[in-house]
């Protein structure tokens, strides 16, 4: 639209997140200025799986540029990484992610005012990022959070349980 600002900085942030497909839990999250390029991504990948002690059998992305290109591809080889691409217009494909950057959205950008300054942001996501981790019930993951699934915790106190709605 004519009054909309352009999609670049200062009116924008890019986010890269890391997230366990099996725990929900968010390990890494990256801001970029600009669109990231592939070697920005690699960057991210590297300082979780350097910071997780492990590395992942898959990882489950898009098809965007950073991705969808032999440098990505000739990383994964490298590392020992199948990578598996969400199909183009099917919903539900990378369905986690996307239901992680919707929760991001609406509980944390849309209740604050977006920094500008890359620490104070950082800030912000990483207060959301814990919060998501240790207190976020899940309903996937039977009403607990994702932390206690990833650290193999049990829960601490009693909490609400989501349970499956009778069909």
């Amino acid at each position: 639209s004519p009054f909309s600002l352009p999609q670049h900085w200062p009116f924008c942030w890019w986010v890269g997140v890391v997230l366990d497909h099996c725990s929900r839990s968010v390990l890494d999250i990256g801001i970029f200025k600009e669109s990231p390029s592939s070697a920005a991504m690699q960057s991210l990948l590297n300082r979780t799986i350097k910071k997780e002690g492990a590395k992942p059998k898959y990882v489950i992305c898009d098809k965007g540029k950073q991705f969808w290109c032999e440098s990505f591809k000739d990383w994964c080889g490298r590392k020992g990484i199948r990578p598996r691409f969400g199909a183009v217009g099917k919903k539900g494909s990378i369905a986690v992610i996307e239901r992680f950057i919707g929760s991001l959205k609406s509980e944390c950008m849309d209740v604050i005012l977006v920094p500008i300054q890359e620490e104070a942001f950082c800030r912000e996501l990483s207060l959301f990022s814990d919060c998501y981790n240790q207190h976020r019930p899940h309903s996937a993951l039977g009403g607990q959070a994702p932390a206690e699934i990833h650290n193999g915790i049990n829960p601490a106190g009693q909490r609400f349980r989501f349970e499956p709605r009778a069909r």
